[in-house]
């Protein structure tokens, strides 16, 4: 993976702890990401439609692995679920099978506690061009 598509202002969540904004989850370091509530979304709004490669996302383990179950979704032509799953632990990356997207959404449906990440990226497909014989 080259560089993440996320941005500090690209991402917007349903509640988050005032001193976990879902901005801290955009980048590699000891801030983290942390919902007010078991459940909680997490909206990515791109600038324009884009074929989507991953998502990846850890979750904040030094305060314990919480996630129990989560849906992606894309939005292309409306809101479709493209991905459910279960924890997603130390890393979890999901394939998005070069979608045409103008959003996703991520969301946390349970939780053991307030769900907490430590990164959030997002990746497009990138075109590969070959030359030579």
């Amino acid at each position: 993976f080259k560089t993440s598509l996320l941005t500090d202002d690209m991402a917007s969540d349903s509640s988050c702890q005032p001193q976990h904004p879902i901005s801290c989850a955009a980048h590699e370091d000891a801030f983290y990401w942390q919902s007010a509530f078991p459940s909680a979304t997490i909206t990515i709004q791109l600038s324009k439609p884009t074929r989507l490669s991953y998502l990846v996302m850890r979750e904040y383990i030094e305060l314990s692995q919480r996630i129990e179950s989560y849906a992606i979704d894309v939005f292309s032509d409306g809101w479709k679920t493209l991905y459910t799953g279960t924890t997603v632990g130390s890393q979890k990356i999901v394939p998005l099978h070069a979608l045409k997207a103008s959003a996703l959404r991520i969301r946390i449906l349970a939780s053991r506690m307030e769900p907490t990440l430590s990164f959030l990226a997002l990746y497009a497909e990138t075109e590969l061009t070959f030359s030579g014989a």
